[in-house]
């Protein structure tokens, strides 16, 4: 039989089944890719009428795609890149395309495929790791974006956001940022094509509107305020998160009580108030003549400075009342060794985004204050009123309540018990402890970086699976339940947007981590990865079911499971050294919470990056457990961390797993029995 170099298959019935071409299979950045899959998609394009693409080194040696295609008239490069990126995976997108008037032949009339590959088609730059410049004003602009939010000096358009750091908190920081430069970027968009050039033709013209005025009146509580005064019923009024800053200059008492009234009139949620009504708690935004007030220190030649700082702290977070407001304190120390102030603010009304947006509101206001300019911040995103009154409606929706299913076979599945010394009624907050260790810069940079290319993982599928390992190995667990925490500002809504809204938004729903002595590490770290992408709109549904639908009986039930909560807050000294203060003084901010308070859970992990090191705490009743247990504990987790790093690190193939590809239902049986009949 004559060779074509072509794959086919004799059928049982004697039919020659074609596959496909075999002579033109090449692998790019760790992806086996069949060139002409990309070939018929281009071709598919309305204005192409003939298309070759070609695997081309550039000048470091690296492969890169190159299209060449024919058309009457050139066709706009950003129409094409956009058409094949939804239809083709991000590593199949061609980095150029080259436009002929013909495709070059040979004698016998076939395509001349030598000609192409010694042809001059001038690439700087391809999307396999080798550096790419932003080109148009949008790709420019957000690239600017990307080096302010991760910290890096500059990016290409060819880089991958989750492989130089990115997480969903920046995400949320990027699409803040963009929009104040007048352009709408969708989360959504950002995490399928989460590549500059491949996401530029995605970003739109932000649409001039008529700034929204303050929001004032009474809206329903969000699922974290009403988990809230459920769960915390002593001295709930003491329930503070807080921040000491160090300030490079000594601080005018009458500009921060300008700013930060400005602020308070900006943030509605900072205008708060939560009273009972007939059903229970409700919650009201005030009008703005319920004005923040700052309170000055002068401790200069005091004999114990710290101790009076660490009173004067304690009565801000105190003395806030949920009832009549306002929830932020603020305290202005000016002490021998500089200025400080103390913001303190009830979790009600903030979290950890909402921290970022202040922290870039106080620069802002500063600077113009400090240069005589008049004050003003970005145009709001959409008011914690509308999210909340429409995720009401939402919670009566089918959509969401078809996830009852899957939050109710989760919570009746088999769940261990950490093993404790006491018992729950010894879990206060007088007697909590917090120990800390930390991860080394050099694997924190691979854990932010380099770790993810193997399994396509986000920071928290490799968190969590260091996590279960260390359970498995510490206290002989194979599966635990966790309590996770997400930003909860899911993109639910096309018209409604809370990027940039102050607001305890905070979603906390139920996972499962498990781990087995008999399987294998990649396996381990691809079923905790599989685990996690499987849950429903990131997690944002189980709290919206279970405080706003009124389809929520099963839920009580069940819904108190976890012992553990775990918490991945980010980078967040990442972009201080703009802001005109030290983020955390090294003086004691006071203490948050009530010491008479029941703490949530037994146990309680908190992972953040400072200094460019990764810090897992956690926080425990020393009632319920040892110190130096919990600190051995932690111990084992960073090596089981430092494990998958250099596991994930030093692959050098990118493996796919079944939530890489659209179809819900594929498992990872399914998709190893796809590679093995494919010769994978």
């Amino acid at each position: 039989m004559y060779k074509t170099g072509d794959l086919a298959m004799w059928s049982e019935i004697g039919h020659l089944n074609f596959f496909g071409r075999i002579d033109h299979q090449v692998k790019i950045r760790g992806f086996r890719i069949e060139l002409g899959e990309i070939e018929n998609r281009i071709r598919e394009y309305r204005l192409v009428e003939d298309a070759v693409v070609m695997d081309r080194k550039d000048e470091s040696g690296s492969l890169f795609l190159a299209a060449f295609y024919t058309a009457k008239n050139p066709v706009d490069e950003y129409d094409l890149t956009s058409y094949c990126k939804d239809r083709l995976p991000e590593y199949m997108v061609p980095v150029m395309f080259v436009f002929l008037r013909e495709l070059p032949k040979t004698p016998g009339g076939k395509l001349d495929r030598r000609a192409l590959s010694v042809m001059d088609i001038s690439v700087s730059s391809t999307n396999d790791g080798t550096f790419q410049q932003p080109q148009s004003p949008v790709e420019i602009e957000m690239a600017k974006v990307w080096q302010e939010v991760l910290g890096r000096k500059e990016v290409g358009a060819n880089e991958n956001f989750f492989s130089i750091g990115g997480d969903s908190i920046k995400a949320i920081q990027i699409i803040s940022r963009m929009n104040k430069a007048g352009y709408k970027l969708k989360m959504s968009d950002l995490f399928r094509h989460p590549v500059i050039s491949l996401l530029a033709p995605m970003v739109t013209a932000t649409a001039k509107k008529e700034e929204a005025g303050a929001i004032t009146g009474a809206h329903p509580l969000l699922p974290s305020q009403a988990e809230f005064f459920e769960k915390i019923t002593v001295d709930n009024h003491h329930y503070n998160q807080a921040v000491m800053l160090e300030m490079e200059d000594r601080l005018d008492r009458l500009t921060l009580d300008k700013i930060f009234k400005y602020i308070q009139s900006h943030h509605d949620a900072l205008r708060t108030v939560f009273r009972e009504n007939g059903e229970g708690m409700s919650a009201e935004i005030l009008n703005e003549r319920t004005q923040v007030h700052i309170e000055e220190f002068d401790l200069r030649g005091e004999e114990e400075i710290d101790t009076a700082l660490m009173m004067k702290a304690n009565d801000l977070h105190k003395n806030i009342n949920l009832h009549h407001g306002p929830l932020m304190k603020l305290g202005l120390f000016h002490l021998e060794r500089g200025d400080r102030l103390l913001i303190v603010i009830h979790h009600l009304v903030v979290d950890g985004v909402s921290w970022r947006i202040l922290f870039e509101d106080i620069a802002e206001l500063y600077s113009q204050c400090k240069h005589g300019k008049p004050l003003q911040l970005p145009a709001k995103s959409s008011s914690i009123k509308e999210w909340a009154q429409r995720l009401q409606r939402f919670a009566s929706e089918t959509s969401i309540q078809e996830e009852i299913e899957y939050w109710s076979n989760l919570l009746n599945s088999s769940i261990s018990n950490l093993p404790v010394d006491g018992d729950e009624a010894g879990n206060i907050v007088k007697d909590q402890k917090t120990k800390t260790v930390g991860l080394d810069v050099e694997h924190t940079d691979l854990l932010l970086t380099k770790a993810h290319e193997a399994f396509g993982t986000e920071i928290n599928d490799l968190l969590l699976a260091g996590f279960a390992l260390a359970v498995n190995e510490y206290w002989g667990l194979n599966g635990l339940a966790v309590a996770l925490e997400g930003h909860g500002r899911e993109e639910l809504f096309d018209d409604i947007a809370v990027q940039r809204t102050v607001g305890w938004f905070t979603s906390v729903f139920p996972v499962m981590v498990k781990a087995d002595d008999a399987q294998s590490l990649d396996r381990h770290i691809i079923d905790t990865k599989e685990m996690l992408h499987r849950v429903p709109r990131k997690g944002i549904g189980y709290g919206i079911l279970k405080y706003m639908s009124s389809n929520n009986q099963s839920f009580h039930k069940i819904a108190d499971v976890p012992q553990v909560s775990f918490n991945y807050l980010g980078q967040f000294d990442k972009n201080t050294g703009e802001l005109p203060f030290r983020v955390i003084a090294d003086e004691t901010a006071g203490r948050a919470h009530s010491p008479h308070q029941q703490r949530e859970y037994v146990l309680d992990i908190i992972c953040i990056v400072t200094g460019g090191a990764l810090n897992v705490s956690a926080s425990f009743s020393e009632k319920m457990f040892q110190s130096d247990a919990i600190e051995e504990f932690l111990n084992v987790f960073v090596e089981q961390l430092k494990r998958i790093i250099e596991f994930c690190s030093s692959r050098g193939e990118r493996e796919m797993t079944p939530t890489d590809f659209s179809y819900k239902d594929l498992s990872m049986e399914d998709l190893e029995q796809i590679g093995s009949l494919v010769g994978e």
